[in-house]
């Protein structure tokens, strides 16, 4: 009998003796077997008998890696030596680095260039078996644990470096841009992280519009196109002006805007006195198409920004390209939530070093300008505000 079955078999055979044993209730009884069949699932889920040893070695890192030159060394964990070092210099320190038993971990060096390495990679380039071969360690659960304290350690960032502007900054943000759109202090939008593969729970939530699984991330960045707030989670199905409805900046914009301080958005989006969107094609407005026309290509002309700032996100970080997770309960969601949120992070810690013209993206998010909404702009606050800005705009 194999080493499997006779713990199996040793599990049924305790659980039975113990209802046999007790003078235990009917509803004591269904407990017992319940927590069996939880025992059971834990070991159909290994699926050997026995643990093999994978084949490791650490030449690539000891004798490849540091000498790459500087263009492969930042294709590689994409960013230069001494931008990764910036990085490291703000985890090393955590304690997920320095508890117990943190003598039998890599270095945070070795663990922070394993993980800039999954999250820069994405097809057959992001399978656990082909980085676990490449840096010379287990395929078995050893990425998994590094890659989680990693995260942890960079999501303790991100109320220093994912955050909304205060009033001062607001007002220089303003200041920066009034020649633009005034009083604008941000550029909103949503973009589809697509998924590798289809949950294996409620699938249907998470296809979307583009007839791809995906979980949607929605930003808002400003004029240098950091991202100052995101919000993840919600499945590829949900609409963008559903997300932004439940999100702090519509549920309480008294915190994040103050006197005539504005979002642009597009049209997938409701017209309020905080975020403003160009005309649609049913609106009733008295202005002519052309006034219109003219207005929303120059809105949109600034609005774009936030597109932009998805692509380089995505370039930067081409895991979100799509993201090799599999997503089969609360616990996997909550975890490529958390991938999203890192990669957010980074990017704003590395967009002050970022050269523009290293990135080549495509800008293909769905475009709202041109639906026909069958909803009725009601808010006659952001109307009029709107308004102003046409008289400003087109004079």
């Amino acid at each position: 009998m194999s080493r499997k079955a006779a713990f199996i078999n040793n599990l049924i055979v305790s659980a039975v003796a113990e209802t046999e044993l007790m003078d235990t209730s009917d509803e004591e009884n269904e407990n017992i077997l319940d927590e069996l069949e939880d025992d059971l699932s834990v070991v159909y889920l290994c699926r050997y008998s026995y643990q093999s040893k994978v084949p490791k070695s650490y030449g690539f890192y000891d004798s490849v890696f540091f000498n790459l030159d500087d263009a492969r060394f930042k294709r590689f964990v994409r960013c230069s030596r001494q931008h990764f070092s910036i990085i490291l210099d703000k985890i090393k320190d955590h304690p997920v680095f320095h508890g117990k038993n943190c003598e039998k971990q890599f270095s945070p060096f070795f663990q922070l260039a394993v993980v800039m390495y999954r999250l820069g990679s994405n097809g057959n380039a992001a399978s656990i078996g082909k980085i676990s071969g490449l840096f010379g360690i287990g395929d078995g659960g050893t990425i998994d644990r590094l890659t989680a304290r990693v995260f942890e350690s960079i999501i303790a960032l991100e109320s220093e470096y994912l955050k909304w502007p205060l009033e001062e900054e607001r007002m220089r943000l303003i200041h920066v841009t009034w020649d633009e759109l005034p009083h604008c202090i941000g550029y909103t939008d949503g973009t589809e992280i697509i998924l590798e593969e289809a949950p294996s729970k409620d699938s249907e939530s998470y296809f979307s519009r583009t007839k791809k699984y995906s979980i949607k991330l929605q930003g808002t960045c400003d004029y240098t196109l950091k991202l100052r707030h995101i919000l993840t989670g919600f499945p590829g199905s949900v609409h963008d002006a559903r997300i932004f409805n439940s999100c702090d900046l519509a549920v309480s914009p008294e915190k994040y805007f103050s006197g005539e301080h504005w979002a642009a958005a597009d049209c997938a989006y409701r017209l309020t006195r905080h975020v403003l969107t160009p005309f649609r094609r049913n609106n009733s407005s008295t202005m002519s198409s052309e006034q219109k026309k003219n207005f929303n290509k120059y809105f949109s002309s600034y609005r774009v920004r936030i597109e932009h700032c998805f692509g380089i996100l995505k370039e930067l970080l081409p895991s979100l390209k799509g993201l090799r997770l599999r997503i089969y309960n609360k616990k996997s969601h909550e975890f490529a939530c958390k991938w999203i949120r890192v990669c957010c992070i980074i990017y704003n810690i590395l967009l002050p070093f970022i050269e523009m013209s290293d990135f080549d993206y495509t800008i293909n998010e769905e475009k709202n300008d041109d639906i026909n909404f069958t909803v009725a702009e009601t808010d006659k606050v952001g109307q009029a505000k709107r308004a102003a800005l046409v008289e400003i705009i087109l004079g």
